[in-house]
């Protein structure tokens, strides 16, 4: 059965059957809340297709002169120019404005099947449109009362004259990675100030803040045109418009579609061909598809819809990662976030105590315990590729405690990455670990060689599963010295691991260095005194294997920690924690290719980075052409 978004879609544009008329009459009884909301969404459906008779309007009368715009801000002044504006009439609007709503709500609270109109299905919503249209007509009715006018006593707000010549300014230029835009073939830095017309992102991602106080994320190559204050149009391209609660009803119009925010943010994608596709990623969107097109139900976070240059919509996948929702600080951080990953923490704002959100599918809560905090690198000196704000690890720590969540206990079908400058010591460190009981989970980490009987003291990069095998890299890490890590395990549990995005040839610990054992069910202190007897008998450095098969591991309920193993309810998983710093560690369902990870380490070397070269990102943009003028 839908949900009472789809139901009230189909309510609306008559393709309720019989089963779903009663779903909706019971989902109506069950709450006055819910006849609040219903009320809501016919007065929004109304006011819609209101908005598509003004376009219609509009064009008629002018002659295209408006071209495919909607602007809701005329709708009353089209429906009604000569209403009065008295403060004794707004008064009364604002009176039967309720008793309106009030009737309606009694109306809605009695509704059967009658007033459904089964039986009619082509007229399901006639008495609805009746209350609902009287509803609108007195909100227009208020609005036009309430606009101040020459007569009124209201003191108007006066704004500031625009320079003779000077178009007054819509939105700024305010932040920028990586970004070339341009204008009327003149180039556009941050802090450029805009008036209407068009713009084009080449490149990059910028942000543009809308004197309205929208917010809108522009990713390259995009075409994007700004309007007025509360509208744009997307030619093509992809945005994303976060709109606060002083801005609701910002509008982005499309060739296919135009969407109206009711306090949102959404992404909006518009291919060569016109064709658009929205995904809310937080609140309400509603969209008015094609012109002389029926008004479509409003999205919630969460649902996505495609739209043709024809006015026909279908619901699709949503896809959180499909938009770039902020301005990257690295050219490394737009790499990752390009490759969708699961989970990725920055670890540039740690501050111990608190609660730090990781970015990625998962939106999951991150505890950073004491002994952790901000190391800024660009005031050590340290040269490339030192990232510039990291985390350091420091003493008996406790990791930062990740919020459990099943995706991140998979052992198969998965990628981790970090950035690491790790310190000489004994035992494994971890990096990332979902050792939440024996036997069970994985870890990426370092290790010494002296804790494995190499022959030598080095540190080298460590995929182990619990229980199961352990893998090394043949080369070593250099303490005190920045390196990009990988691993990749995939559906057979079969790791890879790469050292500054290249594959790194492999040791496999062989099978009479530990005692096999695949049962579940062991004793945690017959585990341990196994693991003691294992050390014992490793009484000479053993040459580990260039091959090894590797058994699939237990998957967990998705307990994990950075840079240390989770604590187990009894206390007998060893904390192995990270001694050094960590930065941009992420997690992905999927197992990443080669030139992929590649192409991750290759990032660091972009000169717009803070990630090698340690500059603010506010000085790297005041190296941009100023506005106005072009690129040599």
């Amino acid at each position: 059965m839908r949900d009472y978004a789809e139901l009230l879609s189909a309510y609306f544009d008559d393709n309720l059957t019989v089963a779903e008329a009663e779903a909706l009459r019971d989902w109506l009884r069950a709450s006055r809340a819910n006849m609040r909301t219903f009320v809501r969404a016919s007065v929004i459906h109304s006011r819609l297709r209101d908005v598509m008779m003004q376009h219609d309007m509009r064009s008629l009368v002018f002659e295209g002169a408006f071209g495919d715009t909607i602007d809701p801000d005329h709708i009353a002044s089209l429906l009604d120019e000569e209403e009065a504006t008295s403060s004794r009439r707004a008064i009364e609007a604002e009176e039967q404005a309720e008793r309106a709503a009030m009737a309606e709500a009694r109306r809605a609270e009695q509704l059967d099947r009658k007033s459904l109109r089964i039986e009619e299905p082509r007229f399901p919503h006639l008495q609805v449109y009746a209350a609902v249209a009287a509803v609108a007509a007195v909100l227009l009715l208020a609005f036009n009362a309430f606009a101040p006018t020459a007569s009124s006593t209201v003191e108007p707000v006066v704004a500031e004259a625009p320079v003779a010549g000077q178009l007054p300014v819509i939105a700024t230029v305010v932040n920028a990675f990586d970004a070339r835009l341009r204008r009327d073939d003149s180039s556009i830095a941050v802090g450029a100030e805009l008036s209407s017309g068009p713009l084009v992102v080449e490149r990059g991602v910028a942000e543009l803040r809308f004197t309205s106080g929208v917010s809108i994320v522009v990713e390259g190559p995009t075409e994007i045109e700004v309007l007025t204050p509360d509208r744009a149009k997307l030619v093509n391209g992809r945005v994303v418009v976060r709109v606060p609660h002083e801005a609701l009803g910002f509008t982005l119009h499309s060739a296919a579609a135009s969407f109206i925010d009711l306090g949102t943010e959404f992404g909006v994608e518009v291919l060569e061909s016109g064709r658009a596709s929205i995904h809310v990623l937080d609140g309400e969107v509603a969209f008015v598809a094609g012109k002389g097109a029926k008004p479509s139900r409003t999205l919630q976070r969460g649902v996505a819809a495609e739209l043709s240059i024809k006015g026909t919509a279908e619901d699709v996948a949503f896809d959180e990662l499909k938009f770039v929702r902020r301005v990257p600080a690295s050219a490394y951080e737009l790499a990752v976030l390009k490759s969708r990953p699961l989970a990725s923490w920055r670890l540039g704002n740690v501050q111990p105590n608190e609660t730090l959100k990781c970015e990625g599918q998962l939106a999951l809560d991150s505890i950073v315990n004491p002994g952790i905090f901000p190391v800024d690198n660009r005031e050590r000196g340290l040269s490339p590729p030192a990232p510039a704000v990291v985390a350091q690890f420091e003493g008996d720590h406790d990791g930062i405690d990740v919020e459990e969540d099943k995706a991140l206990g998979g052992v198969a079908n998965l990628t981790y990455e970090a950035w690491v400058l790790p310190q000489a010591g004994v035992g494994p460190q971890r990096i990332f670990s979902t050792f939440d009981r024996p036997r069970s989970g994985m870890a990426l980490g370092v290790v010494n060689g002296g804790w494995y009987q190499f022959g030598d003291d080095d540190l080298r990069l460590h995929f182990t599963v619990y229980g199961k095998y352990d893998c090394v890299s043949a080369a070593h890490l250099e303490p005190g010295k920045w390196v990009h890590v990988a691993a990749t395990v995939d559906a057979a549990g079969t790791p890879l691991l790469y050292l500054n995005g290249s594959p790194a040839e492999l040791r496999f610990r062989p099978l009479d260095v530990v005692e096999e054992n695949n049962s579940q069910d062991m004793d945690p202190l017959d585990f341990l005194a196994q693991q003691d007897r294992q050390a014992k008998k490793a009484a000479t450095p053993v040459e580990w294997l260039a091959t090894r098969e590797t058994p699939l591991g237990l998957a967990t309920a998705g307990r994990a920690r950075l840079g240390r193993n989770p604590s187990s309810a009894n206390g007998d998983i060893s904390p192995e924690r990270w001694q050094g710093q960590l930065a941009s560690v992420a997690v992905y369902d999927r197992v990443l290719k080669p030139e992929e990870l590649s192409r991750h380490f290759a990032a660091t070397k972009d000169t717009t980075t803070d990630h090698n070269n340690g500059r603010e990102l506010a000085d790297a943009n005041a190296s941009q052409p100023a506005p106005g003028k072009s690129t040599p």
